[in-house]
């Protein structure tokens, strides 16, 4: 196992890496992803006075994403900020403490290949994670500022209610376009890296 740790860090980039931990135990691989989740949140929590209004809002900032198979690694999936299940299949029936303990499940199908393709989903799945949330901070903008010049436009112009209505729908209009954005630039990714379900 030691060995295939070592030939998936060689393969992703070694320099990523500050530690390798292998041949752990289902309790130890918990007790790894407690403290280094731990760890990453108080870093990602101190410093400017923006991360420590975000905190003690309750907005979880940091963490470790755990990638498991879902079946020996439940607990530390569940553990972790992200949890992704690798060895869930999609033609039979999931097991439940891979569906239990995880935030992701990669689906397999039979006809799919086995080796890296894993990985390059798990890429792809943090990229699309990160695409949702850029697109969520611009949708509140929008619909923030949508918002706020309607009630503006209302109460210095008089502008019938009926019209700052129309405007607030056509912002939540825009919003749901945007949110498509996602969908459509996940389907453009998943067609260029290949088959990715």
């Amino acid at each position: 196992r030691e060995a295939n740790a070592v030939h998936t860090v060689e393969k992703v980039g070694a320099s990523k890496f500050q530690e390798i931990h292998a041949d752990l135990r289902p309790e130890e691989k918990l007790a790894k992803v407690q403290e280094y989740d731990d760890l990453l949140r108080h870093r990602a929590s101190e410093g400017s006075l923006w991360r420590r209004l975000l905190r003690s809002l309750g907005v979880s900032m940091g963490g470790l994403v755990m990638v498991g198979d879902g079946i020996n690694d439940a607990p530390a999936l569940a553990a972790a900020t992200a949890g992704i299940s690798l060895e869930a299949q999609a033609d039979g029936a999931l097991q439940s403490n891979a569906v239990d303990g995880s935030d992701v499940l990669v689906l397999r199908r039979a006809g799919d290949p086995q080796g890296d393709t894993e990985l390059r989903r798990v890429a792809w799945i943090i990229s699309l994670a990160k695409k949702a949330r850029v697109i969520v901070i611009q949708n509140i903008c929008l619909a923030l500022g949508s918002i706020i010049g309607a009630s503006s436009l209302t109460l210095i112009t008089g502008m019938p209610l009926w019209l700052g209505v129309i405007l607030h729908e056509g912002t939540t209009m825009l919003v749901g376009l945007n949110s498509l954005r996602l969908f459509s630039s996940s389907l453009r990714s998943s067609r260029l890296s290949g088959k990715v379900h």
